[in-house]
């Protein structure tokens, strides 16, 4: 039956590696309303054992559409997380390397007070 083959092409898709591609994922997470579809388009005059067996394999169908929801979120969230983290810069790497420490200016030629007005100037006059 349809609704058997749809079960089954969601629990392959399951076993695959969490991390896999997009697109593998989104037809998983289909199965289940194209197997609902399939299953409810029937004409069904009475209840039939084959009916029964169907609604448990849509159970189960729901169960593991569930779990996969959940790991679709969690990776969705994970590739959020990558792009919107800031870079993980401080002060100390942009202070000058020749410096031990922001109070460690003697020797360096370099202050931030007329580095700042270098810049001004170059600004000013550019």
């Amino acid at each position: 039956s349809l609704l058997f083959a749809y079960a089954l092409e969601q629990s392959a898709l399951a076993a695959v590696d969490p991390e896999f591609e997009l697109t593998l994922r989104r037809r998983a997470l289909q199965c289940l309303p194209d197997a609902e579809a399939a299953f409810f388009a029937a004409p069904c005059d009475e209840p039939t054992p084959v009916d029964e067996a169907s609604r448990a394999l849509l159970a189960q169908m729901r169960r593991l559409h569930y779990e996969l929801m959940l790991r679709h979120q969690a990776s969705q969230q994970a590739e959020e997380a990558m792009e919107v983290a800031p870079p993980a810069h401080g002060v100390a790497d942009f202070w000058p390397h020749c410096c031990n420490d922001a109070s460690d200016l003697s020797g360096s030629g370099w202050h931030p007070v007329s580095a700042f007005a270098l810049n001004e100037a170059t600004l000013v006059s550019g």
